[in-house]
């Protein structure tokens, strides 16, 4: 019997990516992302290929697997709503796609800690977080991608002061922009 609800997939441009320790943007694995994988995919033949770089050496790999979304939403533009959502997806794929466990686990702890952080509860809290998340997300990646020994900080440990200056940035902010109206 089929399954009762789809799998969602993201792309095989974000799984490839993923491969090779690189940041992602959380939109290839929220619901909307992989909507339009899906779609996408329709439109690729399965045969086609595209030529790429590997250390120096050309090599070929599925179209599919090359083509990055042509409307990705940078994560400080997601709903809190789509980054929790998206997170799952996320490091579900990153386990099969056989990361360390102890970067998965850290991940998992980054998310939690975020999820149940104080400042959701206050004006742009939410903003703060996501905004502090696609940050420190792609900082931690890009350290991950070109380190040897590994990431040069545990994302699983909040920034506060640095969350906190976020949050101060978004209230600011606010207050410039009804000032001017």
């Amino acid at each position: 019997m089929a399954p009762t609800d789809s799998i969602a997939r993201p792309s095989l441009y974000a799984i490839e990516r993923l491969k090779q320790l690189c940041y992602v943007p959380l939109h290839y694995f929220t619901v909307e992302g992989c909507d339009e994988a899906v779609r996408n995919n329709n439109f690729l033949a399965k045969d086609t290929f595209t030529i790429s770089t590997d250390n120096d050496m050309l090599s070929l790999r599925p179209m599919m697997a090359a083509k990055a979304s042509s409307k990705p939403i940078p994560d400080e533009q997601l709903s809190f709503h789509q980054v929790m959502i998206a997170k799952s997806l996320l490091m579900e794929h990153m386990a099969a796609q056989g990361w360390p466990e102890t970067h998965v686990y850290a991940l998992v702890e980054f998310f939690l800690k975020m999820e149940g952080h104080k400042l959701r509860r206050l004006p742009f809290g939410e903003a703060a977080l996501i905004i502090y998340q696609a940050e420190v997300r792609r900082e931690w990646h890009n350290a991950l991608s070109s380190s040897e020994s590994g990431p040069t900080f545990n994302i699983r440990f909040i920034n506060e002061e640095r969350l906190d200056h976020t949050h101060f940035l978004l209230i600011s902010q606010d207050a410039i922009n009804k000032a001017q109206r």
